[in-house]
């Protein structure tokens, strides 16, 4: 039953993930990291701002009382603000369209990647956020 449930979970939030990206990109063609980015961190605050209030839950009425409504509540939300997404206007996709034809291709070899020193900035910082989060979570 746990193996089921987490399945069960993960499909949920890939789904809702997925299609919160999704737009997004749509939305902001031009700034397609800053919204995955946006969109991931709202994704992970959103989890993070109900850590309280289902532990306290918890205490007072147990996990399936709190899976229960917590699920219920948050399932409403998703599909109520759901219903307010909308596909962005063909303007904004003609737009990106003209300007990805116009954009330049640069591929670096594994050399030239490793000369870069952005390249060391960004793993330094992977390597950093990896450790922290697994040092947080063991």
């Amino acid at each position: 039953m746990l193996y089921f449930a987490a399945a069960v979970g993960g499909v949920g939030a890939g789904a809702v993930y997925g299609t919160c990206v999704g737009n997004a990109l749509k939305w902001f063609p031009n700034r397609r990291g800053l919204a995955a980015g946006l969109t991931a961190a709202g994704f992970g605050a959103g989890s993070a701002a109900t850590v309280v209030p289902i532990a306290n839950m918890i205490k007072s009425s147990g996990y399936e009382a709190t899976f229960l409504w917590f699920g219920l509540g948050q399932g409403i939300v998703v599909v109520l603000l759901g219903m307010l997404l909308y596909p962005p206007s063909a303007k904004i996709l003609s737009d990106v369209k003209s300007t990805l034809k116009a954009a330049a291709t640069y591929n670096a070899t594994p050399r030239q990647v490793l000369s870069s020193p952005i390249f060391w900035v960004m793993y330094a910082m992977f390597v950093m956020m990896a450790a922290g989060g697994l040092m947080a979570t063991a």
